[in-house]
């Protein structure tokens, strides 16, 4: 609740009218940022895993360009559903890339 909470705020920090595309472009991409990273350090504040800047890094970019689908959304390029049904798990499968274990770079390429 804290995550949303945080880029709902964001969002409406930076877009101050839909009018202006450039504002609703970087709020959607500030919004999509900082409600996946809050998520992620919501989890690390109990999971040592999770404290790791790459994990973070990635969540955040993550929900960051999927954060482009509410522009997508007020644009009326797609329904605002579509945000948190692609949003929500991909910041979930994430999370869950990082508390398996399993890296987003290939087991061999990254013990090179």
């Amino acid at each position: 609740m804290y995550a949303w909470s945080a880029a709902t705020s964001t969002a409406t920090t930076i877009i101050t009218t839909t009018d202006d595309d450039l504002r609703l472009v970087v709020g959607s991409l500030a919004a999509g940022a900082v409600g996946a990273a809050a998520t992620h350090l919501g989890a690390a504040l109990v999971l040592k895993d999770f404290r790791r800047l790459s994990p973070l890094a990635l969540t955040t970019v993550l929900g960051a360009v999927l954060g482009l689908i509410y522009y997508a959304a007020a644009r009326e390029f797609v329904d605002i559903w579509v945000l948190f049904l692609l949003w929500q798990p991909a910041v979930a499968f994430s999370l869950g890339k990082t508390l398996t274990g399993v890296g987003w770079v290939a087991p061999r390429l990254a013990s090179a």
